[in-house]
């Protein structure tokens, strides 16, 4: 996590004071402000982080897509293939971004970009990768993976990871923290998966990382959400719609994402939480999901620093003290409205 990165900060405060935050200087809000949720607690004006040397990346994409010699049966085995080594890639210091979608009735695809894996070099990640695309072949699906070495880490996620856009009015997303526990049960795997499918299959767009934050060497005790520290997949829905529609249909998309796919998501990792960068605007049992076990603690900071609220941020630390007064599509708080005392 980049929050495990940081060593020091330099804080203005509610009441106008200019402090050093770290882990030996007023400690608690070193604490809070490392992965507790921003916007809340001071205004940071600088950061001391932590300097790495130089390692080599490989990198890797492909697209495994539905067509002529591609069913949608074998689409789905394939990325399930996939799925089951999860842990494996993980601990293997890897970290994959993909997507899936549906392209057509009954056409799927899922795009590789990229598979990323620091200190390996091409051949050591195809060594890696070689039982997956051989268990493919196996069930008819050939794809021409592309691998890019690079001996820097910063060039290899330039050249990997480009800008993407925001702030569409015609999209809503959700996400969700799944537990390295539910690929620990077959079980539970097949639920995970099941549900994944499902839901593109009804038309979701999914934008997922097989990802850990919880590295060998260890990590510092901060505020970030705890459900990081036990995923192995990060999991984005989005949900589209044509900006000219009536609101009735605008709005069925945007509560079918909340409350049907995301529900079916929840169902699978009960406890388990979300991303509050990439997460639903109405995400319920908000502060569970966003902070975990840690938000009694990130609250008692909140009070201390700033006992007058002067801070605020949608669904950040203390924020379910105030109400929006007004609602778009019913149930969705207005920025653009009053910010009203609970």
């Amino acid at each position: 996590m980049a929050a495990d990165q940081v060593l020091s900060m330099e804080v203005v405060t509610a009441d106008g004071r200019f402090l050093t935050a770290s882990a030996t200087a007023n400690s608690d809000l070193f604490y809070a402000l490392c992965g507790g949720g921003g916007s809340t607690f001071g205004v940071v004006t600088s950061v001391v982080v932590k300097a790495f040397p130089k390692i080599k990346v490989t990198t890797m994409t492909y697209v495994l897509s539905t067509g002529a010699t591609v069913s949608a049966e074998q689409f789905w085995a394939a990325l399930r293939v996939f799925f089951n080594d999860f842990i494996k890639y993980t601990d293997a210091g890897n970290y994959e971004y993909f997507r899936i979608t549906g392209t057509g009735p009954g056409q799927f695809m899922s795009d590789m970009g990229p598979w990323f894996a620091p200190k390996m070099s091409k051949v050591e990640l195809q060594a890696l990768v070689a039982p997956m695309f051989a268990q493919w072949k196996a069930i008819g699906v050939n794809v021409e993976p592309v691998y890019t070495e690079y001996d820097d880490f910063y060039a290899a996620w330039d050249a990997s990871f480009p800008t993407e856009p925001w702030g569409s009015n015609a999209i809503r997303q959700a996400s969700r923290l799944f537990p390295k526990a539910n690929w620990e049960s077959q079980a539970k795997l097949n639920m995970t998966f099941d549900a994944i499918k499902t839901v593109v299959e009804d038309g979701a767009y999914v934008i997922a990382f097989n990802i850990a934050a919880n590295p060998k060497t260890g990590y510092p005790v901060n505020g970030v959400n705890p459900a990081w520290r036990n995923t192995v997949m990060h999991c984005i829905l989005a949900n589209f719609w044509d900006a000219t529609a009536a609101e009735s249909v605008i709005k069925a998309a945007s509560d079918k994402l909340t409350f049907n796919w995301m529900e079916k998501l929840r169902a699978v990792s009960p406890g388990a939480g979300a991303y509050m960068s990439e997460a639903d605007y109405i995400e319920p049992n908000w502060q569970q999901s966003f902070f975990g076990s840690s938000y009694s603690k990130l609250l008692k900071i909140k009070e201390k620093y700033d006992p007058n609220d002067v801070f605020y941020a949608h669904e950040a630390v203390g924020a379910e003290k105030w109400d929006m007064s007004e609602k778009i599509l019913g149930n969705l708080p207005s920025q653009n409205s009053k910010l009203c005392r609970v």
